[in-house]
């Protein structure tokens, strides 16, 4: 599970660093690397101190209680049996924190040039506490709305993040880029990208995007059975159909294309849905 932590942390470092700095004209791209490295700071403080509690404490339908878990109080090298039963609790705290630094960091495309820093500090703050913990607690939480497994009332499987993750990112950076605009001078001034082989290598590079994709995928299954198994299968399946894991002759394709998640989640190793292998079925967002 540790391992699998590290490996979702590469999405962000040196994942989306390299891939967002890459295309921003020269004069942003420290602070537009910075978008992502400070959260990894940021997000790691706001989760350890109440965001943890927000997601998987014990609440309403919609966010936990925030003073469960508050300061990881009662989060020790015991197994949590509500979420992953042969592992510590500690461990999973690791792998979820992983997720609120990247969802994020994801959504800082949308407004690289286009924003102040210390507006951008405050944006993402207000953002996870507002959007990503009560949506982590909907879909994963126990009692969330979404949770069928745990109390919930509307069943949705979210195995790595489809839900909580890219759809959650994907809508608020759209929101952002409509509501913040175009930069200044664009088209009629020449805007052209820093290095465009840094995001070449981010997109590319299979030991960062496909060790990664093994991480958040693997660990969601949150132990090493037969479904972390049949869940690589699919991933080199796809990868098999797909031409060597991208699906596009030209390596400039895939900077374009969208990021995609799965529809699909287990809780402690077992099925969340009844009948064997009909509960493997995965719903790709494309």
């Amino acid at each position: 599970m540790l391992a699998s932590s590290a490996l979702v942390l590469m999405m962000t470092a040196p994942g989306l660093i390299l891939f967002y700095g890459g295309l921003v004209r020269t004069k942003n791209v420290l602070s537009t690397m910075m978008h992502s490295l400070v959260l990894m700071a940021l997000m790691s403080a706001v989760w350890m101190i109440f965001g943890y509690s927000m997601a998987f404490g014990e609440g309403n339908a919609f966010f936990g209680n925030p003073l469960q878990y508050l300061f990881l109080k009662g989060v020790g090298s015991a197994p949590n049996p509500d979420y992953a039963a042969t592992i510590p609790h500690q461990s999973f705290m690791l792998f979820q924190m992983m997720f609120v630094i990247i969802t994020p960091a994801l959504i800082s495309g949308a407004v690289a040039e286009r924003i102040k820093f210390s507006a951008y500090v405050v944006f993402m703050l207000l953002w996870v506490t507002v959007v990503y913990l009560p949506l982590c607690h909907m879909v994963w939480g126990k009692g969330g709305l979404f949770n069928w497994a745990l109390g919930g009332k509307i069943p949705v499987l979210d195995f790595a993040g489809g839900t909580v993750v890219h759809i959650s990112s994907g809508v608020s950076a759209w929101v952002c880029a409509l509501v913040l605009g175009k930069r200044h001078g664009f088209p009629h001034a020449p805007m052209m990208p820093h290095n465009v082989v840094l995001s070449l290598i981010r997109t590319r590079d299979q030991r960062v995007r496909g060790h990664a994709l093994l991480g958040g995928g693997g660990g969601a299954e949150l132990g090493g059975d037969g479904g972390f198994a049949q869940g690589q299968i699919q991933r080199a399946r796809r990868g098999v159909g797909h031409g060597g894991g991208t699906g596009h002759d030209h390596p400039g394709v895939g900077i374009r294309q969208r990021a995609g998640g799965v529809l699909h989640r287990t809780g402690g190793g077992r099925p969340l849905l009844p009948g064997g292998d009909e509960a493997q079925s995965h719903l790709q967002l494309r």
